[in-house]
């Protein structure tokens, strides 16, 4: 006899299997821990370094730890303007476990076991649970113990260095723990750009393979898209038209090449150098452009390595030395007054222009030797009268020989030429202009240029000051030229304001300077051609001084004659 089973009772039974659980619906009682620390947080300051990595930064955290279900929390502490889209979070609240590799499988995290299970499984029979967590152990995650000043916590991957915490912190850990030291660590807040210097290698280049500039091949290496090397524009706007120029010989094994001369300019603005060749009649050599203005390099060098090669600099430039520019030797003989001059201001750049540093070095020579040298050479000076009075003068040949035989190579040419500047003797009496021959200067180019707006420089004058007396400032006189636009060279206004009549108080007569522009009523005498710059006040660009060294002067600034009478 076949028993069939009954649909509905078999139905009936699956539907009461589906209402079983099918795990243990067992929660571990939390209540009494929560309502005894509810709201008591330990708080702690850190930061994580990430300053290695690309683009790291030094993050300053704010790690909480909730006593009352043992979470974390961790929040970041933005600056100001700190550009980081973010609210701050940098870990949401939760159990922070000591290791984490992988996700926990199903069932892993379940907080009670099943010890037994009576009858037909759990369809129908009973099961028993370990209610007291017996052989279990939760050693994973960070609980109050783990967390002290000084140490590292991983948050998932992310080294966590503990520096500081609050005050209530520092109770807890004193009453339950037993800790009295919490001083807080510090110096861990260096920028992101000094620890990069700090840690990271100099990045090695490979060797200049002779294209472009070496300044170029560094910015294809250090770059994917290259940017042109930037130039020191304040130097730039300093330093800008202000050039060093000196005079200088060749220096060659052919014979024919030791009468050329040059000029070298040295362009301070962007450390540039060109060479100028001066033409000599008869000589069979052109003249003109013989180096083109660039950066020259120093000789004997290896140009074909990472490193970049050096240039020459404006020190490197003065009298008595030699230079090597592209393969070409030059022999430095004389400079301008300009460059003479600029060095001079500028003593602490250029230490051969010195006048303190020069006088302390003959001094030293001298020290030893003063008496008797003094009147060995005694027979070398001159007296002269220069501006009605007497001064014991030597030329600037003696001296230099005095200076060679005194020091030897010890001096050059540089600082003997200072000397000789600085302690100068020649007259400083202005050579006056002639009026008359100002006025024809004055007359002749007016005429020259066809210039008749004499109106117009009167209507000038009296609305620049309607209340004037008859007397302007030689300012005001010169903007009048500039604003009328009246055909004048500078060198010739200069000489114009000396020659004009003037008052107690310095101010030009309005009536002579019109006089002066006015060829119709004031005429005056013809004048031949002449070269306004040096004929009308016996103009010259500079004032070369050093032929004569006054003697006495020197003496006194080496100021060995009262140290050696003081010792005596």
């Amino acid at each position: 006899m076949i028993l069939h089973s009954d649909p509905s009772t078999e139905l009936r039974k699956k539907q009461d299997a589906a209402k079983l659980a099918k795990r243990p619906a067992y929660k571990i009682d939390t209540l009494g821990k929560f309502l005894e620390y509810d709201r008591k947080v330990l708080r702690f300051q850190g930061f994580w370094d990430d300053r290695s990595s690309l683009f790291g930064d030094l993050h300053e955290l704010e790690v909480l730890y909730h006593l009352s279900d043992d979470t974390f929390e961790v929040k970041e502490k933005l600056p100001l303007n700190s550009g980081r889209d973010s609210n701050g979070m940098f870990l949401r609240r939760g159990r922070l476990p000591k290791q984490f590799d992988r996700l926990p499988v199903m069932g892993e995290g379940t907080p009670v076991t099943v010890l037994n299970v009576l009858g037909g499984g759990l369809k129908g029979g009973r099961y028993l649970t370990d209610s007291v967590g017996i052989g279990k152990k939760d050693d994973n995650y960070y609980r109050d113990a783990d967390l002290a000043i000084g140490k590292m916590i991983n948050v998932y991957g992310r080294t966590i260095m503990l520096t500081g915490c609050d005050r209530y912190t520092q109770d807890y850990y004193r009453t339950k723990f037993g800790c009295e030291d919490f001083t807080p660590i510090q110096g861990y807040s260096v920028i992101r750009d000094e620890y990069q210097r700090r840690c990271r290698r100099e990045r090695e280049l490979p060797p200049y393979n002779g294209w472009g500039s070496h300044e170029d091949s560094e910015g294809n290496c250090i770059t994917v898209e290259p940017h042109p090397p930037k130039i020191d524009f304040r130097k730039f706007v300093i330093y800008d038209r202000c050039n060093l120029r000196f005079g200088s010989r060749m220096i060659s094994k052919i014979k024919e090449n030791n009468d050329r001369f040059f000029v070298i300019t040295y362009y301070l603005s962007d450390d540039t150098v060109s060479v100028y060749e001066l033409q000599i009649r008869n000589s069979g050599f052109q003249g003109g452009e013989f180096i083109k203005r660039a950066r020259v390099l120093t000789p004997n060098q290896d140009i074909f390595t990472p490193n970049r090669p050096s240039y020459y600099k404006a020190q490197d430039f003065y009298l008595g030395t030699t230079v090597i520019l592209q393969d070409h030797k030059f022999n430095v003989t004389n400079a301008d007054i300009y460059a003479l001059k600029f060095m001079e201001s500028h003593c602490e750049e250029f230490p051969l222009s010195n006048v303190s540093k020069i006088v302390q070095k003959i001094r030293n020579a001298l020290q030893p030797i003063y008496k008797d040298y003094v009147a060995r050479h005694m027979s070398k000076v001159v007296h002269k009268k220069i501006d009605d009075v007497s001064v014991a003068t030597v030329s600037y040949e003696a001296l230099r020989d005095m200076l060679l035989e005194l020091l030897g190579d010890q001096i050059v040419d540089q600082e003997i030429v200072t000397l000789c500047r600085q302690f100068s003797a020649e007259s400083k009496q202005h050579v006056k202009c002639d009026k008359e021959l100002v006025r024809s200067a004055v007359h002749a180019e007016l005429t020259r240029d066809l210039w008749h707006d004499l109106q117009r420089t009167k209507e000038h004058l009296y609305h620049q000051d309607p209340t004037s007396d008859g007397w302007m400032t030689p300012s005001q006189i010169v903007k009048t030229i500039k604003a009328c636009r009246i055909p004048l060279d500078n060198a010739l206004i200069d000489g114009m304001l000396e020659v004009l009549n003037r008052n107690h108080r310095g101010d030009i007569e309005v009536s002579d300077f019109l006089s002066m522009l006015n060829p119709i009523e004031a005429p005056c005498k013809p004048l031949q051609p002449l070269n306004i710059k040096h004929d009308i006040c016996f103009f010259t660009p500079y004032r070369v001084t050093g032929n004569l060294i006054d003697w006495d002067k020197l003496l006194a600034s080496i100021d060995l004659e009262s140290s050696l009478t003081t010792q005596t």
